[in-house]
């Protein structure tokens, strides 16, 4: 008997005529078992890249984000602060980063800007790669990186700091080896927490260099 990991990828995986959409439960299911660490990397890769050529239905969508967004450390912010929320996921081999200079742009207008994403890639320029290059911090926590924030209006987070099983199990890495971008990562949009919503206590800025416009 197939156990459930292998049945869907099995369901999603089986050939252009025979492949179908997860249910939303599925989908759900799938999303935990490679969050949690239970699906082996082989599955993990499967999964995915078999969604990838599928093309993902919005239920599938829907039941990733609920799940990947459950693992997110929040992001704890004055209220009033509400930055725009930007994935930038997706390597570049050829285009440069158009979004870097306009996110410096928009805020230094006033709107602060959060960054999010993940490089790895083979063969290509992540987002992180670029920032670091121009001395920009890129390795602040969802802690740390409120204050950064509020104080500058610019952040970038890596998924690693603010959900770390993405990446302790498997979600990042066979989209990485593949060179594809992976289902998961429409699940890893931050929701900022206004201060005062939550019990979570908030601890001062550790030193790091900080970036300037």
């Amino acid at each position: 008997m197939l156990g459930r990991m292998q049945y869907l990828v099995h369901k999603v995986g089986a050939g252009e005529k025979a492949a179908q959409d997860l249910t939303y439960e599925e989908a759900r299911e799938a999303a935990q078992l490679l969050l949690s660490g239970e699906a082996t990397p082989a599955q993990a890769g499967g999964l995915l890249i078999a969604m990838r050529v599928k093309n993902e239905t919005n239920e599938e969508m829907r039941a990733f984000t609920e799940v990947c967004r459950d693992y997110n450390k929040p992001l704890m912010l004055k209220r009033g602060v509400v930055p725009l929320d930007i994935p930038v996921y997706a390597g570049k081999k050829i285009f440069f980063h158009a979004i870097i200079p306009a996110a410096f742009l928009i805020a230094a207008s006033g709107r602060p800007v959060l960054l999010h994403g993940f490089s790895g890639a083979p063969g290509r320029l992540g987002a992180a790669d670029v920032l670091r290059s121009l001395g920009i911090c890129v390795d602040f926590t969802p802690q740390e990186g409120s204050t950064i924030l509020e104080r500058q209006g610019f952040l970038y987070l890596d998924v690693a700091k603010f959900n770390p099983p993405s990446t302790v199990s498997n979600c990042c890495g066979p989209s990485s080896a593949s060179g594809l971008s992976s289902t998961p990562s429409a699940g890893w949009s931050i929701r900022p927490i206004p201060a005062g919503t939550s019990s979570g206590s908030r601890i001062p800025l550790i030193s790091r260099r900080p970036w300037r416009y």
